[in-house]
């Protein structure tokens, strides 16, 4: 079952990347002087994120509208350093199903030694609940939940273009629509703060290493009612990580491989959470320097300006100064990378946390455009999704 969750889960966050522009520093575009601070302490900025974003709404670009509801996310410390991923995650089993289910029956349990992440899975067919917990920080909760038809949308006849809501739009999203499994209705806020809630309580639960935060809503329209999937953020030293897909080639001035994808979704159908599944979790394993300074957002949002010369006519929604992970190694002489290959990280791997800004422009679900400003070589590069 583990295998296949997690395909399906992947999926979620799978796009093909066919446009990237990159722009050295020495290439920046433009006669006139940048404004803003080239090199600011971190810890300062992170005061000042409301600050920025109304300075940001003061910028005229050429290539890039400033949104007016335009937010800025800057963490007060970024460490340096590699992280390692879980390998006994599922010692904590009992603690996680019984916390589910009071009653939960051992008979129940399985454990399939061909699956990866390695781990029990718990199937009661009577309340349509399965539930599976991996070695890595892989947690799967699935209730009255069909795969097939809500994340492939086999059977459904979808009515309206998906709607798409990013964390700074959410709060606000106060229209109702009829779920398809009950005769319910919910807003995309209601629903959103319902699976955070539910992702804090599995964080404390399960004494999660990582902090789980939504950063975009969806809603699909069927002819029989409406569900939700809500993606998550995780954070690693309370700095959130970038979840969008980049290829190997956007990166290949940093690193000979591609960013891992981290995919963390939840859905609702019926008013309830119906699905939940975060990944992989990881902690700190050789711990550095701390970043004291970058780029303040002023700064950084005209130097990706002008690095993507193009007009490419976008709107920037939100700045965020965080981490993409790459893959670095594994702590043991015989990993089974090769035996897994639909796992984006296995045991014991060793990652290496990359600062860098982020700019979103569109989190519509494989659509996604963005920007990253590199903050070890000041290159920008530029994904499109959608093409």
């Amino acid at each position: 079952m583990k295998k296949i969750l997690l395909t399906a889960a992947a999926l979620l966050s799978v796009c093909a990347v066919l446009f990237t522009s990159c722009a050295k520093k020495g290439g920046v575009k433009g006669e006139d002087e940048i404004s803003g601070s080239e090199s600011a302490p971190i810890s300062e900025m992170s005061e000042k994120c409301s600050e920025y974003s109304d300075k940001l709404k003061e910028l005229k670009l050429d290539n890039i509208k400033i949104s007016d509801n335009i937010s800025v996310e800057i963490p007060q410390k970024i460490l340096t350093g590699d992280l390692i991923v879980s390998d006994n995650f599922d010692d904590k089993y009992e603690q996680i199903f019984s916390h589910y289910v009071n009653d939960y029956d051992e008979k129940l349990i399985t454990i399939n030694e061909n699956s990866y992440p390695t781990g029990p899975d718990y199937d009661d067919t009577d309340k349509n609940l399965r539930m599976s917990v991996g070695c890595i920080g892989f947690f799967c909760y699935q209730r009255n939940f069909d795969i097939s038809r809500y994340v492939y949308e086999e059977g459904l006849n979808v009515t309206e273009p998906i709607k798409s809501y990013s964390c700074n739009d959410i709060e606000n999203c106060n229209e109702k629509y009829k779920l398809i499994d009950s005769d319910k209705e919910m807003s995309v806020a209601e629903a959103a703060q319902k699976v955070q809630d539910f992702a804090d309580d599995f964080v404390e639960v399960s004494n999660y290493p990582n902090g789980l935060k939504i950063y975009r809503a969806a809603v699909t329209q069927t002819d029989k009612g409406s569900y939700f999937e809500l993606d998550f953020k995780m954070t690693g030293n309370d700095v959130g990580v970038l979840q969008y897909v980049m290829d190997g080639n956007t990166c290949e001035h940093l690193y000979n491989d591609s960013p891992i994808s981290v995919s963390i979704a939840a859905y609702i159908c019926d008013g309830e959470v119906n699905f939940f599944a975060p990944q992989f979790c990881c902690e700190n394993y050789n711990v550095g320097e701390e970043v004291q300074n970058a780029p303040d957002p002023v700064y950084a949002v005209q130097y990706m300006s002008r690095s993507l010369a193009e007009k490419l006519e976008l709107e920037l929604k939100r700045v965020e100064l965080e981490c993409v992970l790459f893959r670095t190694g594994n702590v043991k002489d015989d990993p089974m990378s090769d035996d897994v290959p639909w796992s984006s990280v296995i045991d014991n791997d060793t990652i290496k946390p990359v600062p860098c800004y982020v700019f979103y422009f569109d989190d519509t679900p494989n659509k996604e455009k963005f920007a990253v400003l590199w903050l070890e070589d000041m290159t920008v590069d530029y994904v499109d999704n959608s093409r």
